[in-house]
């Protein structure tokens, strides 16, 4: 696997028709890392989702809402590095229209696990400065429609920087952006990273001022974790893209690589500093287990 440069100083990875995907050497067991780690993440997502929504009550409509989107998008973003990673390597001679697709949804994503922790950080602040409005019913429906904005926003970004200012060679799977692309996406980088620098501002007050139980400063502390973690790799891999590129280098790629897998892993996990996630959790393995233990004494007074 070879990186090479082209003339919209975008990189990628060209590799030959017998390239093998989990071949014996570093390449090849960072894809079986990768690999395992996809299946880690989505089984995991959805073990969260399941949680978080047998247990809507403990977090109310509008945090469920907000962080059942969240892991949805989070287990899609796992789904869809499988395939732009690994499946376009393992299937050879994708159809031109399939390639986009997966280029397109996985670019989506990608953007959706930055941009979709906005409302969770919004239900804090109103939560703090405005609780009155926090338990309002309308305060669900201005938290869908900024959901719901995101999503056409990431969409519609995506479509037009892809379909404008892109363009997809005949040999790969892959899309070349045009230098005003890159230009572009680094502006909207820097203010989507201003915004959420002013959110972290926010929740770092709310968990030093709040004088709430132990588990609402826990989900705080946890969403500033999680935040921070995903503001400085967000900021690291545009500082590679608009400050490296050409100069990348194989053993560079995979420490960079290395890097971004680990924290995609580990990053869910972070989860688990949420009390009110882990009573959840809780909840939902006492309630698996008393349904396993509930049905054989059933049937045995059946019996009787």
């Amino acid at each position: 696997m070879e990186v090479t440069t082209n003339q919209s100083y975008d990189y990628h990875f060209e590799y030959e028709y017998e390239y093998e995907v989990f071949r014996n050497d570093a390449f090849g067991r960072l894809n079986i890392f990768m690999c395992i780690s996809i299946i880690i993440v989505v089984l995991f997502d959805i073990f969260l989702i399941v949680a978080v929504f047998l247990d809507r009550k403990s977090h109310g409509k509008t945090r469920s809402l907000s962080l059942l989107n969240y892991f949805l998008n989070y287990a899609l973003v796992a789904l869809f590095a499988y395939f732009q990673s690994l499946h376009v390597f393992i299937v050879r001679d994708l159809p031109k229209s399939h390639c986009l697709f997966i280029v397109i949804l996985a670019y989506t994503v990608n953007e959706g696990d930055k941009y979709f922790l906005i409302p969770l950080c919004c239900e804090f602040i109103v939560k703090y400065f405005r609780p009155s409005r926090y338990e309002n019913q309308i305060f669900l429906i201005i938290q869908s429609v900024l959901i719901g904005i995101l999503w056409v926003f990431i969409s519609i970004k995506t479509l037009v920087i892809i379909l404008a200012f892109s363009h997809q060679p005949s040999n790969g799977c892959y899309v070349s952006y045009y230098n005003s692309a890159i230009v572009a996406q680094f502006v909207i980088s820097i203010l989507l990273l201003i915004a959420m620098l002013v959110f972290i501002g926010f929740l770092i007050y709310i968990a030093i001022k709040s004088k709430e139980q132990e588990m609402m400063k826990s989900q705080v502390i946890t969403l500033i974790i999680i935040t921070i973690v995903t503001v400085i790799l967000y900021f690291l891999n545009n500082m590679i893209v608009a400050g490296f590129v050409g100069l990348m280098h194989a053993n560079f790629f995979v420490i960079d690589r290395v890097t971004n897998i680990v924290i995609f892993l580990l990053l869910p996990f972070l989860w688990l500093f949420d009390a009110t996630i882990r009573q959840s959790i809780r909840n939902l393995c006492s309630r698996k287990y008393t349904k396993s233990n509930g049905h054989p004494s059933h049937e045995l007074t059946e019996i009787n």
